[in-house]
């Protein structure tokens, strides 16, 4: 009998986890729920990573705060504030990346603030950048890593994310952030062009995209990241316009090879975004239910 793929490395031990303490962020004038309970979400489920892993490595390829004007819906600083000092179980070293100008002093002086942690920031494309980064000198085969994908809508090309799947087993491990609310809108009127297009969706089934509903084409994507990319798990997890809205603006694909890894992402996401399970995610057509389909 097949084992499940990570039953011998005992890194998900549930037992004796301790509470995430609750972190108060005022909401800033530009502020949007979103933005807020992402950032949350993200900082609260590495809690758990961090307490169940006892270190890590944090990859953010789009690190810079969203909104230059809302700083406290920025989840790089919210993950690295929160980071307790060398006497805890913590994220040790920190990969930031992005190629907004604007965007990278924020990132220094963020580094700047915590000498203790082992920050690098990085002012070019992760996406040409992904392959310097994995290596074993830089980020062993052993480490727990985990990597921030948190593109606006387009950015990051279905390449890199083979290569991040790629680079070790047990697989790194991703919040990939799937625009929803805008996506129809951003297809239209894109700027990036086909060929852009095309390296986003790694293929050109990104034509299709805007003919199908989209939780369907969230849980396709997410088969996708089982499929194609080799991970175990890859549920979708919608982020709502608010707590009382049925509106997605975003759908969060957490891909893992850990089964009670998506535990602790639903406990994260129970406590941060909704009170209410995940919605469940309708079945996929017979014929775009297996690879690579869209």
């Amino acid at each position: 009998m097949e084992k499940e793929p990570l039953d011998q490395l005992g890194l998900f031990d549930l037992g004796g986890l301790p509470q995430a303490p609750t972190l108060e962020i005022p909401k800033g004038p530009a502020g949007h729920f979103w933005t807020e309970n992402k950032a949350r979400l993200i900082e609260r489920y590495l809690f758990y990573f961090v307490q169940i892993t006892r270190h890590g490595t944090y990859i953010d390829g789009f690190a810079g705060p969203q909104d230059l004007e809302d700083l406290d819906a920025w989840s790089a600083r919210l993950v690295i504030e929160s980071q307790p000092g060398p006497e805890s179980f913590r994220l040790q070293r920190f990969h930031l990346f992005d190629t907004n100008a604007k965007k990278v002093p924020f990132l220094e002086r963020l580094r700047d603030s915590r000498p203790d942690l082992q920050i690098s920031v990085c002012p070019r494309d992760f996406n040409e950048e992904v392959c310097r980064l994995l290596k074993p000198e830089v980020i062993r085969p052993t480490e727990a890593t985990f990597c921030l994908i948190d593109q606006h809508t387009f950015e990051c090309r279905w390449s890199t994310l083979q290569t991040l799947a790629a680079y070790k087993t047990p697989k790194i491990e991703l919040f990939y952030f799937f625009a929803e609310g805008w996506l129809n809108r951003a297809l239209a009127n894109t700027t990036v062009g086909t060929e852009g297009l095309t390296a986003w969706w790694g293929n050109d089934g990104w034509r299709t995209l805007s003919s199908v509903r989209g939780a369907l084409r969230a849980q396709h994507l997410a088969r996708r990241f089982r499929y194609e990319l080799g991970y175990a798990y890859s549920p979708p997890f919608p982020v709502y316009m608010s707590r009382q809205s049925q509106q997605v603006v975003y759908y969060m694909v957490h891909a893992s090879d850990h089964p009670k890894a998506i535990q602790q992402m639903v406990r994260a996401y129970r406590e941060q975004v909704s009170a209410r399970e995940p919605v469940e995610q309708p079945s996929l057509p017979m014929e775009l239910a297996g690879p690579p389909g869209l």
